[in-house]
């Protein structure tokens, strides 16, 4: 008996880590979406010649940082391979960060943005797995 009880605790312990890890998930969906509207509202000023051009870099650049803190302090509560994308869009976003406040050209930007998506599209993949 004693080897059911310990195959139902394992199992509503990881039913319940995933439960936890889907939860992050879907709080990394919505962080994620406010992060890239700030990042394109910079993009779009820059493309339209608005004066506010450094208040808008300045507000995504502080997106940047804010979500990747948020990733740096969930990641440990997941699983490994999605732990380790946390923690690459966290770094990412640093670098965005710094990007988007320095001098930069159109491809630095564009290379930048390329790679965020990539790897949260990874982590929608991975999340979608859980």
């Amino acid at each position: 008996m004693s080897v059911s009880v310990a195959a139902a605790s394992s199992s509503k312990a990881a039913a319940d880590a995933a439960e936890a890890a889907f939860a992050i998930c879907e709080e990394a969906v919505s962080r994620s979406k406010n992060d890239v509207v700030a990042f394109n509202a910079y993009v779009d000023a820059g493309n339209h010649g608005e004066t506010d051009l450094r208040a808008e870099a300045g507000a995504a650049a502080s997106s940047a940082r804010d979500t990747a803190s948020w990733f740096d302090s969930v990641s440990s509560e997941l699983p490994a391979q999605l732990s380790g994308l946390f923690d690459e869009l966290a770094a990412n976003l640093r670098s965005s960060a710094v990007v988007i406040e320095s001098d930069h050209s159109a491809d630095e930007i564009n290379s930048i943005s390329d790679t965020s998506n990539s790897i949260r599209k990874s982590i929608f993949d991975e999340c979608g797995s859980l």
